[in-house]
């Protein structure tokens, strides 16, 4: 019952993290962020390990003569254990991919306010087109008025 009871503790961290759906709402969030693997240093590994967790949970709820002695190995208890502290210390994947940290272990131009996907980088776009618009905007009435 380690396994079982190691899990049911990850289900509810990642329910508290997410708001509902546990380690399937986690696993889809994941999912939904397919430049994270390039992001977040041991992104697909740990996606891995979480989708065949679920499994093996799946496989002993509800398949006859599946049980923890039979599916699970030395050490599952515990990843899933380690796993829920990261979630608790904001250093899992998504907690990571939310701050924009890179493999390296730094952030990247999404958190620092340099690159496109950035939050400055998007305003200082914004101003520009729009700093564009009202010069194209003065060209034309003045053309407009050297006309009459």
């Amino acid at each position: 019952m380690e396994f079982l009871e190691a899990y049911k503790r990850l289900e509810k961290r990642c329910g508290e993290l997410l708001g509902d759906g546990g380690v399937s709402a986690y696993i889809d969030g994941m999912a939904g962020k397919p430049d994270g693997e390039k992001r977040v240093r041991g992104w697909q590994e740990d996606l891995k390990k979480l989708k065949h967790y679920r499994w093996v949970r799946n496989r002993i709820a509800h398949e006859p003569g599946c049980t923890e002695k039979t599916l699970c190995e030395k050490g599952d208890a515990d990843w899933l254990e380690a796993f829920g502290e990261r979630i608790r210390r904001r250093t899992d994947p998504l907690s990571r991919y939310g701050r924009g940290e890179r493999k390296s272990g730094g952030r990247s131009d999404a958190g620092s306010g340099r690159g496109r996907g950035s939050a400055r980088g998007r305003v200082r776009a914004v101003v520009g087109l729009v700093v564009a618009a009202a010069l194209a905007a003065v060209l034309v009435c003045a053309w407009l008025a050297a006309r009459r």
